[in-house]
């Protein structure tokens, strides 16, 4: 029983790009909070850039997914990718080594090549191929300390990965804030609880989607329906304070009733009086005297 297994993985690499823009957010208030932008050198791609058909690279990173377009001459292609779905993301920068121990091979060839060429020939020794090899031997080093070609690999649960390489005018401390940012993002989408990245608290934040919205505003509205009134209790304090209305109001009509009553009374007796400030007068044969 003969069984085969097929694994299939797709590779974006890059070619070297000369970075434009790094652009690093922790709040993500403007929708991304990685955006990279970088061109590829060369005449061929500034014309297809002037055409607007390819020759740039643009890479956005938010909460929610990762997004990459890549062109160049040799075609164009995307990726796009659930920031929950990535499993790594590791990046730095690399210098061409060779270039080292190929100005020494230069320098030193140069100088079996004069030594050969003085020994066929009856002029002496000469420093032509010397001089040549001592500029490489300048020139290789200095390319190699003051150059360096930064990366961004980055894979998926599914085994696909992305590298961008670029280079340029590149500020390293942007460069390892982006590539923490990217850590935190990617730990973030699977963990709810502080991130720490290279021995410190993330400060990465996740802006809340609509249905984390909804979802807070179901969690409040139980809680606003336990403080609220309900109708019966409306209803019960409404009559409390109609009846409360009432009872003064028959109280002041009784005491209106009586004093009426006093004064139709003192009105009716001959004997009596009301004078205007209220006082009741009683006659006693000789004149009024007040009660």
């Amino acid at each position: 029983m003969l069984s085969v297994k097929t694994i299939c993985m797709a590779d974006i690499n890059t070619p070297i790009l000369t970075l434009k823009t790094l652009e690093v957010d922790e709040t993500g208030a403007n929708g991304s909070h990685i955006h990279l932008k970088g061109v590829v050198p060369g005449f061929i791609n500034s014309i297809l850039r002037a055409m607007g058909i390819a020759g740039s690279t643009d890479l956005r990173m938010n909460a929610s997914y990762l997004e990459l377009r890549t062109g160049s001459a040799k075609g164009q292609s995307s990726w796009f990718v659930p920031t929950g779905s990535l499993s790594s993301v590791q990046g730095g920068y690399r210098k061409e080594f060779v270039l080292l121990p190929m100005a020494v091979f230069l320098f030193f060839a140069s100088i079996i090549g004069d030594i050969a060429l003085a020994g066929q020939t009856n002029d002496g020794f000469s420093f032509a191929f010397t001089w040549v090899g001592l500029i490489f031997a300048i020139i290789l080093p200095l390319i190699y300390f003051f150059t360096k070609t930064m990366y961004f690999e980055i894979e998926s649960g599914g085994g696909m990965s992305a590298r961008i390489q670029f280079k340029g005018s590149i500020n390293l401390d942007n460069v390892e804030q982006a590539l923490v940012v990217m850590q935190a993002l990617i730990a973030k989408a699977q963990f709810d609880g502080d991130v720490v990245v290279m021995g410190k608290i993330s400060n990465v934040v996740i802006p809340d989607t609509p249905i984390q919205q909804i979802q807070q505003q179901e969690e409040v509205l139980p809680q606003t329906e336990m403080t609220s009134p309900s109708l019966v209790d409306v209803e019960v304090s409404t009559e409390q304070t109609e009846i409360q209305t009432e009872e003064p109001s028959t109280e002041q009509a009784e005491m209106e009733s009586n004093e009426s009553e006093e004064q139709s009374e003192g009105n009716n007796d001959p004997t009596t009086h009301v004078d205007e400030n209220g006082d009741v007068h009683k006659w006693d044969g000789s004149g009024w005297v007040k009660q």
